[in-house]
Formats: C-alpha cells, structure tokens, sequence
C-alpha cells in the first residue's frame, strides 16, 4: 500500500538568517500510516528542521514505476480493466517521466490490455527509499 505524508518543516532561507516553512507530501509504501509516519521521519534529511506530520491518508496508487531513470517528474495515470460484467475498473500507478506523451508511449506498451482513462502530475515527492518495500 501507498500512503501520502504531509510533512511540514523548515530549512534556513537563502541569504539569511531566517527560516522559511515548507510543506511537502511524500509517497510512502507501508502497510498503514503510523509506518508510513516513522518510516517518512527516519528518512528525512538533517536540513529539515523541526519536522512534523501533519497528515497522513492512503493513497490511490497502488504501483510506482521508475521508466525513465532519474527523471523527477512523477505522474498520475488512471488506467482501467474490465471485469466479469464488462464494467471498467480503474487503478492508479505513479510513474516517473519528463512528459505526458513519453509516459503515455511507455504504459502503451506496459498496460496493453488496459483502457488509459486519465492522467495527471502526480502531488506527492518520490524518493526511491521511501516507496521500496522494507521486506
């Protein structure tokens, strides 16, 4: 499973001596939020200052695909199949790449059987050692 973590922390502002808050959300596999809590707060860097979370819930995704190497741009493609009934089934996957169309092209050739019903930029960070299993 995939949960969203909403973190917010602070990091020293450039050029001065303030610090700016900051909000992010990473994805995170776990099997529920308290892991994905400790999980996310072990992971995170020594320049976020006064870390804390502010939200956790479970995400739609249920695979990430890193397609394109180091590429940080993360999408959110909606895909379908059919069950028994014939009526359209959607699941969500999260997969890295520098545009739309490139992704597009690779879950063409991925999801054959599947119907593309949507896609968007994903609204979540993610960093490969938060979305590996721990297993």
């Amino acid at each position: 499973m995939y949960y969203q973590l909403k973190v917010k922390f602070y990091l020293p502002k450039e050029g001065s001596d303030q610090l700016e808050k900051k909000n992010k959300t990473f994805l995170v596999e776990s099997l529920s939020c308290a892991e994905s809590e400790g999980k996310g707060l072990s992971w995170i860097p020594d320049n976020y200052q006064d870390p804390c979370v502010t939200g956790c819930s479970e995400s739609k995704i249920i695979d990430v695909r890193r397609e394109f190497g180091d590429s940080e741009t993360w999408w959110e493609v909606i895909m379908g199949d059919e069950n028994e009934k014939g009526r359209l089934i959607p699941f969500h996957i999260a997969v890295n790449g520098s545009n739309h169309m490139q992704v597009l092209k690779k879950l063409d050739s991925l999801y054959s059987t599947s119907e593309f019903i949507g896609i968007k930029r994903l609204n979540a960070i993610v960093e490969d050692e938060l979305v590996k299993s721990s297993s």
